[in-house]
């Protein structure tokens, strides 16, 4: 994980911590219910992300690191949604792609 991930994480749970002490300072007599706001979120976004990356390695052991793009049947004609594809000679080797859609034609073309 990048550095600058760690320390932007930081000072959003640190933000939030001001944040809220400043609500507890005004009302002390209902403080549990709001503090348990922010720690429920801190302990359901560490879990989430933790989970994540955890599932991301175990991935990651069992497959080994990506060696390119899984091959798709070729020719396309037509997309997800039904709509008939045109597609411009050199699409692969494009650095930038435009995409335009004309009723039920969708172009690709590329950016020159």
């Amino acid at each position: 994980m990048g550095t600058r991930r760690v320390v932007y994480g930081v000072i959003a749970w640190l933000t939030l911590a001001a944040a809220w002490w400043g609500v507890l300072r005004r009302d002390t007599h209902t403080w549990i219910p709001q503090l348990l706001v922010p720690v429920v979120a801190f302990v359901v976004v560490t879990v989430l992300t933790l989970a994540w990356v955890r599932h991301n390695l175990g991935i990651y052991q069992r497959k080994g690191p990506r060696r390119g793009l899984p091959d798709a049947e070729a020719p396309w004609t037509h997309d997800s949604l039904g709509r008939q594809l045109e597609l411009e000679p050199g699409l692969r080797d494009a650095r930038v792609v435009r995409v335009d859609l004309d009723g039920d034609v969708k172009r690709y073309g590329v950016v020159r």
